[in-house]
C-alpha cells in the first residue's frame, strides 16, 4: 500500500488566504457557540480532511476530524462534532468564552516501520496513523505529544491503543500537519521583535521584591517559585535581562534580591532552592557574577577555599573560569581542558576560553565539539542531543559558546541552523498552540519541543543566543 492510498491529505502547504479563511470561519462559530446567534456557514474550502481539536483554559474538550460534505463542509462539521465530543467531556457552559480551536490538516504522509518513528519522529511536528483493511484510518495528530506528555515511543502506544485489535494489521504512516490556531479574540500581537517578546515574558519573571519565579505551566500560567539551581538559573535570566538593555529597573532589583539570598546562605542560613554541592554552589555564584551581581569577592574566597572539590565537576568549573576569566585558578582551567577529552561537547569551557583572552587554536577542539553537536538532518535539525531530548537551553548555549568564536570553521553554518532550531520553538502570537495561554506564554521559548514547561533559565539562553538578530 502507497503513501498517496492516505486519503484527505493536502498536496502543499496552506496559502495565507486559506489560512484566514478558516480563521475567520472559526472565529464565527466560537462566537455562535457561546449565544447560538449569527452562525454562518463555512465559507473556507481546504480539500483536505479537517481535525479540530477545541480547549478550555488549555484542557481539551473534544477533537474530530471529517471529511463529510468534502471541502464546503467538513470544517464545520468537524467544529460542531469536536463541540460534543463525549470522550473529552464537551463543551461545558462555563468553557464557552475561554474556547480556543485547533484546525490540523494532515500533510506529506508516509509509510514508516515501527523501528522508524523512534528514530524520525519529531514531537509537535509529526502525527501518526495507521491504515486498517476495511475500515477508517486511526489517526494521533502532533498535539497529542503535548497533551499527554508523551515522547514517540509513547506516542506508537497510543496509536495502538486507540486502534484497537486491528492495530497488528495495519500500516503504520507518519505525517507532517499544517495547522491553524483561533481563539475568541483576535490574536494579542507579538511586542517588537521575537528577542523583545522574550525579554518582556522573563521580566514578567520578576517579582516587585525581586524575586525570580523559577518557571510557568503554559497551560494554566501556574507558577513556580523556587526550583532545583534556583539562584543560577534566576541569575541567567537578570544575564539575558541585562543584555537585552530595555528592563533595567528591574535587574537593579533582582541583582540586589539575588546578592541578598546568596550572602544569606552562604552564612549558614536556610534558603529555599540553594545547592547542596560545592560545584553546584560554585556554578551558582559564577552565574549570578556574569549576570553583574556584586559577588566576585565572595566568589574568589569560596574557590580559594573549595577548588578541589569544584574541578571534579568541569561544568561548573568552567562557569568559574567565564566568570573569572585570567583570575580564576588555574587548575580550573587545566582541568576544563582535560576533560575534552572525555566530553568533547563543552559550551562552558568555551565560554571560559574566551573570557581567558585564550585564541581559537588553544579551544579549537572544544569549538570543533561544539559545532559537531548541532545537528544537519532531522529529526530536529539545528538542536543539540545530550540526553534523548532535543533541549532547547543546551542548544542555545550551545550558540552562545560558538558566538564567542564566530570564525572558527563550521561555525557561521552550525549558528544559523540552531537559530533556525530555536526560533522554532518560541511561543508567539498565533504560532502559540490552542491548548496553551498566551497571557502564560507569549515570547517564551519552550524546555523542548511539544513541552509545556516555561523555565526562565530556557528562554533566558535562548534570548542570549538570538539577541544579535535584532
Amino acid at each position: 500500500m502507497e503513501p498517496s492510498s492516505v486519503d484527505g491529505a493536502l498536496t502543499r502547504p496552506l496559502l495565507p488566504r486559506e489560512r484566514d479563511a478558516v480563521r475567520r470561519d472559526v472565529r464565527g462559530w466560537l462566537h455562535f457557540q457561546e449565544t447560538l446567534r449569527g452562525f454562518r456557514p463555512q465559507r473556507s474550502r481546504v480539500d483536505a480532511t479537517a481535525f479540530v481539536a477545541l480547549y478550555a483554559n488549555g484542557t481539551l474538550r473534544g477533537c474530530v476530524g471529517s471529511t463529510e460534505g468534502g471541502a464546503d463542509q467538513a470544517l464545520a462539521r468537524a467544529f460542531l462534532s469536536a463541540a460534543h465530543d463525549a470522550r473529552f467531556g464537551g463543551v461545558r457552559e462555563a468553557d464557552r468564552r475561554d474556547l480556543a480551536a485547533e484546525v490540523t490538516f494532515m500533510r506529506a504522509p508516509r509509510l514508516v516501520g515501527e523501528a522508524s518513528v523512534s528514530e524520525e519522529l519529531e514531537l509537535g511536528t509529526h502525527g501518526l496513523g495507521l491504515l486498517r483493511p476495511g475500515s477508517f484510518p486511526v489517526f494521533l495528530l502532533p498535539d497529542v505529544a503535548r497533551d499527554s506528555r508523551l515522547d514517540a515511543a509513547g506516542m506508537l502506544e497510543a496509536l495502538r491503543r486507540k486502534a484497537g485489535p486491528d492495530a497488528q494489521a495495519g500500516a503504520l504512516f507518519m505525517f507532517e500537519a499544517e495547522s491553524v490556531v483561533v481563539r475568541r479574540d483576535d490574536e494579542a500581537v507579538t511586542p517588537g521583535s521575537p528577542v523583545d517578546a522574550a525579554a518582556l515574558w522573563l521580566a514578567s519573571l520578576v517579582r516587585r521584591h525581586g524575586a525570580v519565579s523559577f518557571a510557568v505551566d503554559a497551560r494554566t500560567g501556574a507558577v513556580t517559585d523556587v526550583g532545583r539551581m534556583h539562584h543560577g538559573r534566576a541569575a541567567s535570566v537578570l544575564h539575558a535581562l541585562a543584555a537585552h538593555g530595555g528592563h533595567r529597573a528591574l535587574v537593579a532589583r533582582g541583582r540586589a534580591r539575588l546578592a541578598d539570598e546568596v550572602r544569606a546562605a552562604l552564612a549558614g542560613r536556610v534558603v529555599d532552592g540553594w545547592p547542596e554541592t560545592a560545584p553546584e554552589v560554585a556554578g551558582t555564584l559564577a552565574l549570578a557574577v556574569r549576570a553583574g551581581v556584586p559577588l566576585r569577592a565572595e566568589l574568589e574566597a569560596f574557590v580559594r577555599e573549595r577548588a578541589e572539590e569544584v574541578m571534579r565537576v568541569p561544568w561548573h568549573a568552567a562557569q568559574v573560569v567565564a566568570a573569572l576569566g585570567p583570575a580564576a585558578p588555574l587548575a580550573l582551567w587545566d582541568a576544563c581542558l582535560a576533560d575534552l577529552a572525555k566530553q568533547p561537547w563543552a559550551p562552558w569551557t568555551v565560554l571560559a576560553g574566551h573570557a581567558r583572552g585564550a585564541p581559537l587554536d588553544r579551544v579549537a577542539s572544544a569549538v570543533a565539539g561544539l559545532v559537531d553537536a548541532i545537528r544537519v538532518s532531522p529529526p530536529y535539525a539545528g538542536a543539540v542531543f545530550v540526553t534523548r531530548v532535543a533541549e532547547v537551553a543546551i542548544t542555545a548555549l550551545t550558540v552562545e559558546g560558538l558566538l564567542a568564536y564566530p570564525d572558527a570553521p563550521g561555525a557561521k553554518d552550525a549558528i544559523r541552523r540552531a537559530r533556525a532550531f530555536l526560533a522554532g520553538q518560541q511561543l508567539l502570537g498565533a504560532a502559540i498552540p490552542a491548548g496553551l495561554s498566551p497571557t502564560a506564554s507569549e515570547g517564551a521559548f519552550v524546555a523542548a519541543p511539544a513541552s509545556t514547561l516555561l523555565r526562565g533559565d530556557v528562554t533566558a539562553h535562548a534570548l542570549m543566543a538570538l539577541r544579535s538578530h535584532r
